[in-house]
């Protein structure tokens, strides 16, 4: 988990996989930031849920493949692939 350098209001989020996700760095419920409270979990669910977010304040779980739905669909933090514009595009991080 890394903050984006381009706005700090964003994460970066790389799987072991090599997929990458930008989220909103705060934890809609309380606050929490989450570079520094959030936790991937990669295999906790089924493929078809996919990895988590984790905030670490009040263990309230993301789900990064379906836009950053809260596992109990209250709240989101905006989760969508990572991608470049263009195929020739190197990514920084």
């Amino acid at each position: 988990i890394a903050i984006d350098p381009q706005d700090d209001e964003q994460l970066l989020i790389t799987l072991s996989n090599g997929t990458k996700y930008t989220v909103d760095r705060y934890c809609p419920h309380a606050g929490a930031d989450l570079s520094y409270l959030g936790k991937v979990e990669e295999n906790e669910y089924p493929p078809e849920i996919g990895p988590i977010l984790v905030c670490g304040l009040h263990y309230w779980e993301f789900l990064l493949k379906h836009k950053g739905r809260s596992a109990n669909g209250v709240a989101t933090i905006n989760s969508c692939p990572a991608t470049c514009a263009s195929t020739d595009q190197k990514l920084d991080w």
